[in-house]
């Protein structure tokens, strides 16, 4: 169908910078292995999260594509859909990777993996802040946007996991798990109603 058609053709367009991502990830993940530490590569995951999908925006813009696929009966909720879906796979394919580490590592309780799922929501909520900023000035008059968002959400997560291991909640971990997939899920249907609204009323020439 037309969804598949659009996120083949995202993945077509990333796929030089999939492969760069993807051997950076490697070398991260030696990294965490090495020193048994998971945080090298967690902090990563933010940066695959809203690098494809702000490459793919970019791209389009250069190509006029949206012009072309609004004319040829693509509708809007389809386009900015299908930016959504491409975020969402690209942020469980990280998410796999990053439960498959821990899981070399040796970790087996909830709480072990709640850095790998916190970092995880820190890329979902860095994409429901910078998507409909994508979508209203462009990828690279947001870069700026993009920047402090990521120092923002790296912060938050750093300073989130250190208190929670100093209060030691580690009991709480599973519910912990299921608040932040709550949250993912929220924060995504409120930034892609948000970016819906921006892109209807967008022109493009």
């Amino acid at each position: 169908g037309i969804m598949k058609g659009l996120l083949l053709k995202d993945f077509y367009n990333v796929k030089n910078l999939i492969l760069y991502y993807a051997l950076v990830a490697a070398v991260f993940a030696v990294v965490s292995v090495v020193s048994s530490n998971i945080y090298f590569f967690c902090g990563f995951m933010i940066f695959i999260s809203v690098g494809l999908v702000s490459s793919t925006i970019s791209y389009d813009a250069q190509d006029k594509w949206d012009r072309y696929a609004l004319s040829s009966g693509v509708s809007r909720r389809t386009a900015v859909l299908s930016k959504y879906v491409f975020t969402v796979v690209t942020i469980l394919c990280s998410l796999a990777l990053g439960l498959i580490l821990a899981l070399a590592l040796g970790y087996r309780q909830a709480v072990d993996f709640l850095p790998v799922v916190a970092y995880s929501f820190a890329g979902v909520l860095s994409v429901g802040i910078v998507l409909p900023c994508f979508f209203r000035f462009g990828v690279e008059k947001a870069r700026v946007i993009y920047m402090i968002v990521i120092v923002f959400t790296v912060a938050l997560m750093v300073g989130g996991i250190s208190l929670f291991e100093r209060l030691n909640f580690a009991a709480q971990a599973p519910w912990m798990l299921v608040l932040l997939a709550v949250l993912s899920v929220a924060i995504l249907a409120i930034s892609y109603f948000v970016s819906l609204r921006i892109y209807r009323n967008k022109e493009f020439n």
